[in-house]
């Protein structure tokens, strides 16, 4: 019996997984593209050697699979045959330099839900997903009309075929980069020139099936290409959202999955990505999984401080970070006379897709990189989830007053504006005192702030800087540092630096904070502080591979950073490739990254 591949996942970004496949040395990158007109295997990853695809049907013995896909097109008329019939009865074969074995797929009765129910369809993949994380590759044929492919790879699909191209070439179907034409509407633009450069379109000759099914392949491979590189990026789902404009099933299926109804996305999402902006251009938008995680553990996870006892509600800016922003500039200069004002207030901004960020976490992801268009109206689940995170806050803090300054505060808080109460707090919305007296919201403000500032406790500015500092770090790695009497904020260019004794414990970076070793020592025999990855005893170097690894603690998902260490001390910090429960299992791949390693 010949050896099989094995599967490798290299890549969790919410409902996304990809991987590749392994046999002794060789390595074959997904997804890939199955082009059943010549059994080649098409890809987009640069790292993939010349594969060689060979299948066996029922036991007949081997076959080259374009013969057998020639016969099934001469057999029948275009419309006789629905996307991926008969696929389900051949196992394939990859070949890689005379190293051939078996590929394992899940395929059985999915390719039929492409047409029927693709809600039904993302369902199975998620319980697939959440029995076996590392499941062999799901391949469903027929998939590469626009836009399955795209929001099928996005949904953790990673084997395709031309099936479906093929058999709309024989229909007259031309395919675009996004949709696609008959083939008697290119005359009407001037050819099919006009829209593709492809060496079948520059020639100008009549679109025949056989050329049609040449150029439909060419697309299907650029498509694959491009969603690939975004994939990369961590921008396939910005890429798919793009296209699922006319395609309600296929919103619809991603919604069952985003939403958390087909399964919990939270553990799979990224707390952390080099991107430049997460950009909210569709209601849908709201549901991003990184989003969803950040209001997750905002609502359980951050305590504001025990001394500040005013919760102060800020509106947001188009500037990121909020600090930055003329808007926020504003108003410090106009509260500049009252001393410690920050000390005592709770800074929180009101914003979507994120419902509020408390200031502390300003400079993380995804708050520092977000980018929403303004309109000023509001829709009913961005003010629910608005209210719901700063009910959250205001019930883990200790505050006698909360104090709104957003000019839609009445959107948000209509009943506590005019009861003057929210949850046992007082609560006053400055806009509509400063309309009631005629004076300026800015004023107002200042004096609102002055009357209810009077008797509570403050602290110093740097003391006060250090301590929202340490909250970030508390959020961001679980750490809590206690001895602020030792520590010290460094400004740099970069992003700000905590030191501690004069040595650098963390950089307070845009994205995030990264601790050093000096950091992690502190801590290391500190209980179960931080989010903890326990190995086995060596020097951990590039990338930590779960059969190196002991314990994990802490809510970890991919993205965040991590101490890793023997029981007795750290070794490095890393960053989290695949979920936390993942770690300790036979999960072939990366668990971590290193970002620095003792020496």
């Amino acid at each position: 019996m010949e050896e099989e591949w094995s599967y490798r996942l290299d890549i969790i970004d919410g409902p996304t997984r990809c991987g590749q496949l392994e046999k002794g040395d060789a390595r074959v990158h997904l997804p890939f593209l199955l082009d059943l007109s010549r059994g080649e295997v098409l890809h987009p990853s640069p790292g993939n050697a010349k594969v060689e695809l060979r299948f066996t049907r029922n036991g007949d013995g081997e076959n080259d699979l374009s013969g057998k896909v020639k016969q099934r097109l001469d057999r029948i008329d275009a419309g006789g045959l629905s996307p991926g019939v008969g696929a389900m009865e051949n196992e394939l074969f990859l070949e890689v330099d005379g190293s051939r074995g078996r590929i394992p797929l899940i395929s059985e009765r999915l390719s039929s839900m492409l047409l029927d129910d693709p809600r039904e369809l993302s369902r199975i993949i998620m319980s697939l997903r959440e029995k076996a994380p590392a499941h062999p590759p799901i391949f469903i044929p027929g998939a590469g009309g626009s836009p399955d492919m795209e929001v099928l790879l996005y949904l953790g699909v990673e084997v395709f075929d031309t099936s479906r191209a093929l058999l709309d070439a024989a229909s007259g179907t031309y395919y675009l980069q996004n949709g696609e034409l008959n083939t008697r509407e290119l005359e009407r633009i001037g050819g099919p020139s006009v829209l593709c450069s492809c060496s079948i379109c520059r020639t100008g000759a009549e679109m025949d099936p056989g050329r049609l099914s040449e150029h439909n392949i060419g697309m299907l491979r650029r498509r694959l290409s491009l969603a690939y590189l975004k994939l990369k990026e961590g921008r396939l789902r910005e890429h798919v959202m793009g296209l699922l404009s006319g395609h309600p099933e296929w919103v619809s299926a991603v919604r069952f999955v985003e939403g958390g109804t087909a399964w919990d996305v939270l553990p799979w999402s990224r707390s952390f990505r080099k991107v430049g902006k997460a950009a909210v251009t569709y209601r849908d938008d709201l549901s991003n999984p990184d989003f969803r995680l950040f209001r997750h553990r905002v609502r359980t996870n951050f305590t504001p401080l025990e001394h500040r006892k005013l919760l102060l509600l800020l509106p947001c800016s188009a500037r990121k970070p909020y600090s930055l922003s003329r808007t926020h500039r504003t108003i410090a200069s106009g509260l500049h006379r009252l001393k410690s004002w920050k000390s005592v207030c709770q800074r929180l901004v009101v914003t979507s897709p994120l419902g509020a960020v408390p200031m502390e976490l300003e400079t993380s992801y995804p708050a520092a990189h977000y980018d929403i268009p303004v309109t000023g109206d509001w829709f009913h689940d961005e003010v629910t989830m608005t209210r719901d995170i700063v009910s959250a806050v205001l019930s883990r803090g200790d505050f006698d007053t909360v104090v709104c300054f957003h000019g839609e505060g009445d959107r948000f808080f209509p009943e506590e504006g005019e009861s003057g109460s929210m949850m046992g707090s007082s609560f006053i919305n400055v806009h509509i005192e400063a309309e009631r007296k005629g004076a300026k919201p800015l004023d107002e403000l200042r004096h609102i702030l002055e009357r209810e500032m009077n008797g509570k406790e403050t602290v110093p500015p740097r003391d006060n800087d250090i301590l929202e500092k340490l909250k970030l770090i508390e959020f961001s790695l679980g750490i809590r540092l206690e001895n602020r009497e030792k520590l010290k904020i460094k400004r740099a260019p970069s992003g700000d630096l905590l030191l501690g004794n004069g040595r650098k414990l963390a950089d307070l970076k845009i994205g995030g904070p990264v601790p050093t070793l000096e950091l992690a020592n502190m801590v290391w025999n500190d209980g179960e502080q931080g989010r903890r990855v326990i190995i086995e005893d060596f020097i951990p170097r590039g990338t930590i591979f779960n059969q190196g690894i002991i314990s994990v603690s802490g809510d970890i998902v991919p993205g965040d950073v991590v101490l890793v260490g023997t029981e007795d001390a750290p070794k490095a910090v890393g960053r989290a490739l695949v979920p936390g429960s993942l770690m300790r299992t036979d999960l072939r791949g990366g668990a971590v990254r290193v970002i620095a390693h003792v020496r």
